[in-house]
């Protein structure tokens, strides 16, 4: 198959994906209910609710432009080969076939992270603020970023470092055990993120004895 078609292969998925993704955004932003029944109404406080709901489609409002600029970005990625070009640049520097594909991943995932920070960062220092719902100050949004980047390198590495060994040791038919491994990856995962998660945060905030 020619790398031009591979290339409108990629760009069509990804297009249809995030049109997609934004219509039923869109819906599901169009169906919420301002009034509450009747049967439920005395189990729920008329104002908390609807200001929920103002919350609910704020953010959803402002996930539309953080979604097109992360969009935008991944296009001009694809269309004008930046993907290549990083990895052209990093193969002079790592040789081994497991580093190089977690460098690669790893500074895309921080250069994301990066370019999107001025859009977290209102998410939660504005449109939580204005509703009531931040808790979060400067110096928790940053170690909250550095423990993501930590758990991220941690977990997102073991995986990319799973599958590239995978492909080298069985070759074409890689994708069955590592469909395998995945599956039991996210079943572990739906059963003991959160106390996993928890028991990390925890590990981390404790004071050193040292």
């Amino acid at each position: 198959m020619e790398p031009t078609t591979i290339l409108y292969i990629i760009l069509t998925i990804s297009i249809f994906s995030y049109v997609f993704e934004q219509i039923l955004d869109y819906l599901n932003l169009k169906v919420q209910r301002k009034d509450l029944p009747e049967d439920i109404a005395a189990f729920y406080d008329r104002e908390k609710y609807n200001r929920s709901l103002d919350y609910h489609s704020e953010l959803t409002k402002f996930g539309f432009l953080t979604a097109a600029f992360s969009f935008g970005l991944s296009l001009l990625m694809l269309v004008f080969g930046g993907f290549g070009m990083l990895d052209n640049f990093l193969r002079p520097y790592f040789h081994n076939e497991i580093t190089l594909p977690l460098t690669f991943f790893a500074i895309l995932v921080l250069a994301s992270d990066i370019l999107t920070l001025p859009f977290q960062w209102y998410a939660t220092f504005v449109i939580e603020e204005k509703f009531g719902f931040n808790r979060t100050t400067l110096k928790t949004f940053i170690i909250d970023k550095l423990k993501g980047y930590a758990l991220g390198a941690l977990i997102g590495g073991l995986l990319v470092s799973v599958l590239i060994y995978l492909i080298q040791q069985i070759g074409p038919s890689f994708w069955i055990w590592f469909g395998v491994m995945a599956a039991a990856f996210v079943l572990f995962i739906n059963m003991f993120y959160t106390s996993f998660y928890c028991s990390v945060i925890q590990h981390l905030n404790a004071p050193s004895r040292w």
